[in-house]
């Protein structure tokens, strides 16, 4: 028999938040994407919420095998600072907020946004755009296998 340890009163893992999800997409407005769209509500472990978190319903397969479409998805919005490698979510004019991997290409001044998903082609996000473009990174993922 296993018997496993009670969670320690005051963990955050062990106590849970109620958080609204977005979906992706969202109104064009003259100055570029406006506010989600909240489409629902999620429990997760309150140190998986935050004043800085938005989360996401993953709507497309641009970010599979690794992330699934109708995935939720929470966005540090403050750690908007590059690393290269790492999944971030970026506006996407016209598209609205789509989960990428994000590399430097200095030598073109620019950062290249991949996904998962060979279907789905690279795209460019010019430097002197990234400060307005990026959300924040990914800090988790929850979804089905």
């Amino acid at each position: 028999m296993v018997l496993e340890d009670p969670a320690r009163y005051g963990d955050p893992d062990a106590k849970s938040s109620v958080v609204t999800v977005h979906s992706m997409h969202c109104e064009v407005t003259e100055q570029g994407g406006g506010p989600l769209k909240a489409i629902g509500k999620l429990s997760v472990p309150q140190s998986y919420s935050g004043p800085t978190v938005q989360v996401v319903r993953m709507d497309a397969s641009s970010m599979e095998p690794l992330v699934r479409k109708g995935a939720y998805v929470g966005i540090d919005t403050v750690q908007k600072n590059v690393v290269s490698g790492e999944l971030y979510g970026v506006y996407v004019p016209y598209e609205g907020v789509a989960l990428k991997r994000i590399f430097l290409d200095a030598e073109k001044g620019r950062f290249v946004l991949r996904s998962e998903n060979p279907a789905h082609p690279e795209q460019y996000l010019p430097v002197d755009k990234h400060a307005e473009r990026i959300v924040g990174r990914v800090a988790w993922v929850l979804q089905r296998f």
